[in-house]
């Protein structure tokens, strides 16, 4: 999921798109704000490692979820289908 900020600031959730979205983001100069369920992940460590801040939490913690989109301006969902 993808939470965009105001003006610079946007905050992404990413599933299995490798943080496309947000290192376009971060190249244009953006507050990138990843939404992952484990900061201690490889994925979320690689994105931190870009310049991104981490918010973690769980689709299904609607607090988790507000408090990740506190001062955000959209919300951009980016998933892919799993077969099986």
């Amino acid at each position: 999921m993808l939470i965009a900020g105001v003006a610079r600031r946007f905050r992404i959730g990413f599933s299995f798109n490798r943080g496309a979205v947000a290192d376009l983001l971060l190249e244009r100069g953006h507050e990138v704000v990843a939404y992952v369920r484990s900061g201690e992940s490889p994925a979320a460590k690689a994105l931190s490692a870009r310049g991104a801040r981490l918010a973690t939490g769980d689709l299904a913690d609607p607090d988790a979820l507000q408090r990740a989109c506190t001062g955000a301006d959209a919300v951009f969902g980016l998933s892919v289908a799993r077969p099986g």
